[in-house]
């Protein structure tokens, strides 16, 4: 395992969220989301776009870490620590970034 795959293992919050590109959300939809533990972020890429964070565990994610890591999603494998909802817990991107090590 490389030191990389060892922080993953240790942090796993990215495998706590599903995550989808939503349009710009009503106060009604919103608040539906945020009562339910979901959480909405707005960002610029040219233009605005808005995320959905839904709280769901991965039921591939034990104790230990991933159960299917040697042939988990493509998501998952191209998962690179720049998420901005776990971008604050993300172990691997802070040791990418030079923040820890």
């Amino acid at each position: 395992m490389t030191s990389e795959q060892e922080y993953c293992v240790k942090c796993r919050e990215c495998c706590k969220w599903v995550c989808t590109q939503i349009t710009t959300p009503s106060s009604v939809d919103a608040e539906f989301y945020l009562k339910r533990g979901c959480r909405i972020l707005r960002y610029e890429d040219g233009v605005s776009k808005y995320l959905l964070y839904v709280p769901s565990v991965c039921p591939n994610l034990k104790d230990d870490g991933c159960s299917i890591y040697p042939v988990r999603p493509v998501a998952c494998s191209e998962y690179r620590g720049n998420d901005p909802i776990t971008l604050d817990v993300c172990q691997w991107g802070k040791v990418r970034d030079g923040e820890q090590g």
